[in-house]
């Protein structure tokens, strides 16, 4: 063969290797004809503005979505979880290409909204998006309350974030005096703590809750328990008795919600529930967190009455420690 040949066959060789499916082209960046690419990359980051109010008041809280040092010129999606004892002012707007993805008037469970659109964000741009809240009128007291939100390119989109564990945060509502009277009823005085184990890709867990009541008297009526899992995670398995799914969604930027209906806790007691959980592929690194309340079920003329809920509701963090 001549030189010219083995220059051909050279350039052939060359042309038929493919980019590995690992290689990633930022958004911005030139992609060479013919190239083949995993996916696209951007690196967005996300807060929220606390926001203040008192029992059924309307306020809105804003989220911020800020673009990284590259272009961005794609889908956006957005999930945001309200606080407890919150809800969406139903009376103003949802910000443009926003819906319910789950309206619940129950004050114990979180509404949920979702957000699909189209950006195009100049490096270090960010959108905005205002949230119009009602506080309920069951918010009996001053104190902080938290929902969350989670901003990111949608699964399906074909753009991966660098760096996700910057892209949800708790979203935090002080509510002030004046509060709403405690109504009559037996007095149940609960609260709520939670051991949750590091979470990690391939080994379901569980999230264990722990209620007690420490009001005397006997036994009013049952209890009612929330859980909105954190971002990327799903329940996985068997619910304890009781419980079920309230909001069950494949999308990872869609948080679950398990609602549990419990016997009613004698004085001094305490009981516990085993939450089954499994971490969702690519879940961001490090911290993330979901929601957990317990209150008085709506149990007619046996209802109990919670007294100080400042102790029923908790954010429920762990961390994702698988590696990168």
């Amino acid at each position: 063969m001549n030189k010219a040949g083995v220059v051909v066959m050279a350039v052939l060789a060359v042309a038929a290797v493919a980019i590995p499916p690992s290689a990633v082209v930022r958004i911005g960046f030139a992609v060479p004809p013919g190239s083949a690419v995993a996916a696209a990359e951007v690196d967005l980051s996300f807060r929220i503005d606390s926001a203040t109010a008192s029992s059924q008041d309307s306020v809105v809280q804003r989220l911020h979505v800020r673009n990284g040092d590259t272009a961005y010129d794609g889908r956006l999606a957005v999930t945001y979880v309200t606080a407890m004892y919150v809800n969406i002012d139903r009376a103003q707007p949802l910000p443009d290409g926003c819906g319910m993805r789950l309206a619940d008037t129950d004050p114990t469970v979180p509404e949920v909204v979702t957000c699909r659109r189209q950006v195009r964000l100049e490096p270090e741009q960010e959108v905005t998006l205002d949230m119009p809240l009602t506080v309920t009128s069951d918010a009996r007291f001053a104190g902080r309350t938290l929902g969350l939100a989670m901003a990111a390119p949608p699964a399906d989109s074909g753009v991966v974030d660098a760096n996700l564990s910057d892209n949800w945060e708790y979203g935090q509502l002080r509510l002030l005096p004046p509060t709403p009277p405690t109504p009559s009823g037996s007095p149940m005085d609960l609260y709520l703590t939670h051991d949750v184990p590091a979470l990690a890709k391939n080994k379901p867990t569980t999230a264990d809750f722990h209620y007690s009541r420490k009001a005397p008297g006997r036994a009013a009526g049952g209890v009612r328990f929330t859980f909105v899992t954190p971002f990327y995670v799903n329940h996985h398995g068997i619910l304890p008795p009781g419980c079920g799914m309230r909001l069950t969604d494949s999308d990872p930027l869609v948080p679950e919600i398990v609602t549990c209906s419990l016997p009613p806790l004698p004085p001094g007691a305490t009981r516990s529930l085993s939450i089954p959980l499994t971490l969702v592929q690519d879940a961001p690194h490090g911290q993330v967190g979901g929601l957990a309340l317990v209150a008085p079920a709506a149990d007619g003329r046996f209802a109990g009455v919670e007294t100080w809920q400042i102790d029923n509701f908790l954010p429920v963090t762990t961390v994702n420690i698988s590696a990168p």
